[in-house]
């Protein structure tokens, strides 16, 4: 099963996160990123994109790519508290409530996860307020799009508990109209060849009318 269809996972890391930049940078990169949540909050439509999954050992890991091995699925979002990401038929995860997580593989539903118990739960308010905390924001030069531009790295995690590691990456563009691109969650740090965290690239994220339904299981 996709790892991302087992959020319990994302819990036991502390994310490591670049210097913060200068105040007034820091402000236009916070527009910058609330431009591009706002824009998925907005009107009744859905957000989605085709998504692959790209394991992150540290090297060279920010670099967008959606080349390469892996399966490729189809990821839906709406804010605030929706999101489904369907690998196959028989393996897709789904939060239709803002309230759990329910995962299929095999054809068969296992036990939900509470959302706000993994790392999703920083992403899907889609938000900067409230119970969601900016831990950094930074700005990178990134290969995207088959060229060197500004990636800004967001990091999101709880403001009810801080401690406890829900934090979530979002990569948004840092030039033109903000774009969110992708987004980074921890993992279970064990020993071997797991890695710490986990890349989820979005390729033509939009928007489209499409029926709420598309959140729950079919």
């Amino acid at each position: 099963m996709k790892r991302l269809l087992l959020p319990a996972l994302f819990l036991a890391i502390s994310l490591v996160s670049g210097a913060e930049p200068a105040a007034s940078n820091r402000d236009d990169l916070l527009k910058r990123a609330r431009t591009a949540l706002a824009e998925v909050s907005k009107g009744p439509q859905i957000w989605t994109a085709k998504i692959r999954e790209s394991p992150d050992y540290g090297l060279q890991a920010d670099n967008f790519s959606f080349d390469g091995d892996g399966d490729e699925g189809t990821f839906y979002l709406k804010f605030p508290g929706k999101y489904r990401i369907r690998w196959s038929a028989n393996n897709e995860a789904y939060c239709y409530d803002g309230q759990e997580i329910h995962i299929w593989s095999g054809g068969s539903e296992g036990t939900p996860l509470k959302l706000s118990e993994t790392a999703f739960s920083s992403l899907v308010p889609g938000q900067l307020d409230g119970s969601i905390h900016v831990a950094a924001v930074s700005q990178e030069e990134l290969r995207f799009e088959g060229k060197k531009q500004p990636i800004i790295f967001l990091d999101l995690e709880s403001a009810q508990d801080p401690k406890r590691d829900t934090t979530v990456r979002v990569y948004i563009t840092g030039s033109g109209t903000p774009r969110i691109i992708g987004f980074r969650i921890p993992t279970e740090r064990r020993s071997g060849y797991r890695p710490d965290y986990v890349n989820y690239w979005l390729r033509d994220f939009h928007p489209e009318i499409m029926d709420s339904s598309v959140f729950k299981p079919h």
